[in-house]
């Protein structure tokens, strides 16, 4: 697994061959849709806030099936 570091600033990016990637992520922990920016070159990534409404998750029921006894 690849560890990353976040950056405070995005400005703090000094990588002069980047190509960001750039993602929308939900974290689940502060209930919010987060735009993450991901530096492969240096193993950074930045994130800041969506600009979507908040919107609590659509949680959908998995049916389970017991086993045959």
């Amino acid at each position: 697994m690849r560890e990353y570091v976040e950056l405070l600033v995005l400005a703090d990016h000094a990588c002069t061959d980047s190509r960001p990637e750039r993602i929308e992520v939900y974290e689940p922990i502060g209930m919010e849709m987060l735009w993450v920016t991901i530096f492969r070159c240096c193993s950074q990534v930045f994130s800041e806030p969506s600009a979507r409404p908040e919107a609590p998750p659509v949680w959908r029921p998995i049916a389970v099936q017991e086993a045959a006894a």
